[in-house]
């Protein structure tokens, strides 16, 4: 395991190598050209909340921009490579002053690393990389842990015992899945002094947070486990991951056999998280009503995608001052069920 100062020399070597290299590669790179104040970084609207921090980052850039101070620019990357490749390329050229950046995954760590040792000041969002934690001015996060402990309450208030199956349905590798499913198993051990050991469970391939491979992940789990009627509490780690386990129940990909031994005697508790309007409008008895009077519970965490922006002003506060009061921004999140839904507005 390399030291910090080693990762460092390192970075500082690679950034020297990018600044000869750049100008012949430059083309290949989404960054072309572009030049401002504050580069904001974020995975293209692969799903409905990447989506919304999407739309909350360009209408922050375009209010930031007519106001003058500041000049911002949005820059979408369609995978690990197309993001790694940004930050070397701002890393190397220094076309940026300063960086507010969405990890796609844990897969750009060493470009975050190459960023760090640049000098130009960053702040991380949602995915964060402990490597670089102590280099970033900040970080802006949602509570991911309390995700995991409010879910966990839940399923206790809703009959879940020792011994029952539990079935988690992940986003990625990043830390958001890491502190959702530690926050899930903590709050089982504060209220009841269970572990993961008193349970039966199966968590399922990696989903990148797509409700596709969710979809095709949980049939393939359904058609390849006997006993996958008895899995009655089901973790999801995003709305658009629950919502697609509805679309399931709703076509033709189960047969009815499978559909009803999945609902059984009405016992299953369905959760999720991030606040897609879809999974609200379930909530609100406009969709899926068939397959949700057949759940004991559906519900959803919020995890506002709002938080891009507060992130954004924060850059600001440390252009302008130098230093932030506030380092680690942890954003409240709340449980949402048909008896609260109105009181929330949900992101599409």
């Amino acid at each position: 395991m390399k030291s910090r100062a080693m990762k460092k020399i390192v970075a500082l070597v690679i950034i020297a190598a990018l600044a000869v290299t750049m100008a012949v590669t430059l083309a290949a790179c989404n960054n072309e050209g572009g030049s401002a104040d504050i580069a904001i970084l974020v995975p293209s609207a692969d799903h409905g909340w990447t989506g919304a921090i999407l739309s909350n980052a360009n209408a922050w850039a375009e209010e930031i921009n007519a106001e003058g101070t500041y000049s911002a620019r949005v820059i979408t990357a369609t995978g690990d490579a197309d993001q790694r490749s940004q930050i070397e390329d701002i890393a190397a050229n220094k076309n940026y002053k300063a960086v507010v950046i969405l990890p796609y995954s844990n897969a750009v760590e060493s470009s975050m690393e190459i960023l760090a040792a640049s000098g130009i000041p960053f702040i991380m969002v949602d995915r964060i990389v402990d490597s670089v934690v102590e280099d970033a001015v900040a970080t802006v996060k949602g509570n991911n842990e309390q995700i995991g402990y409010l879910t966990g309450q839940r399923f206790i208030d809703q009959g879940l015992e020792k011994g029952d199956k539990i079935l988690i349905i992940p986003g990625d590798n990043s830390t958001v899945p890491i502190s959702r499913n530690n926050g899930f198993w903590k709050a089982l051990e504060v209220e009841k002094g269970w572990t993961k050991a008193d349970f039966t469970v199966k968590e399922l391939p990696y989903t990148n947070w797509s409700r596709d491979a969710a979809k095709t992940s949980f049939v393939s789990f359904v058609q390849g486990n006997d006993d996958f009627g008895d899995y009655d509490f089901i973790f999801t780690h995003d709305s658009e991951l629950s919502m697609g386990i509805f679309e399931v129940l709703n076509e033709s990909g189960l047969t009815n056999e499978e559909k009803s031994t999945f609902f059984g005697n009405g016992e299953v508790v369905l959760a999720s998280s991030s606040g897609l309007d879809e999974a609200y409008s379930v909530l609100r008895g406009e969709a899926y009503q068939d397959s949700y009077r057949k759940l004991k519970d559906f519900f959803d965490v919020t995890y506002p995608p709002q938080m891009i922006a507060t992130a954004l002003d924060l850059m600001v506060e440390y252009l302008d001052n130098g230093s932030l009061e506030e380092t680690d921004v942890i954003v409240k999140v709340e449980v949402v069920d048909k008896n609260n839904v109105d009181q929330f507005k949900g992101f599409k």
